[in-house]
């Protein structure tokens, strides 16, 4: 799985964000599931931007950033690389690239992916 918390607000997050749609059906065909999770205050600011840009994947709010918080996250953007078991491969403030991802959660990357 991958796991981001963003911001609507911040341009780092909005640029990871569009990373990660775009890398989108490379996860999908390795079996990764991505999941955003923003930390805005705005609601509509968060619904309105995953109808404009349709990144591909479930775009959460997390009211308060409380989710965020118990994650450890202290600003945003911040991504995880999480395998099945639970266990966090990678942390990451930018996007490391499919590959990467792919090679920290221990998947192959398939054939025309």
């Amino acid at each position: 799985m991958v796991l981001l918390f963003f911001a609507t607000w911040c341009a780092p997050s909005m640029k990871v964000m569009d990373s990660l749609a775009a890398a989108g059906g490379q996860m999908r065909s390795a079996g990764v599931k991505v999941l955003a999770v923003a930390t805005d205050e705005d609601p509509t600011a968060v619904s309105s931007y995953a109808a404009r840009r349709k990144p591909g994947f479930p775009v959460l709010l997390d009211p308060g950033a409380k989710t965020a918080a118990s994650h450890g996250v202290k600003e945003v953007p911040m991504l995880f690389a999480i395998d099945r078991g639970g266990v966090v491969r990678g942390a990451y403030k930018t996007f490391p690239g499919a590959a990467v991802l792919l090679s920290r959660l221990g998947v192959a990357r398939r054939a025309g992916g």
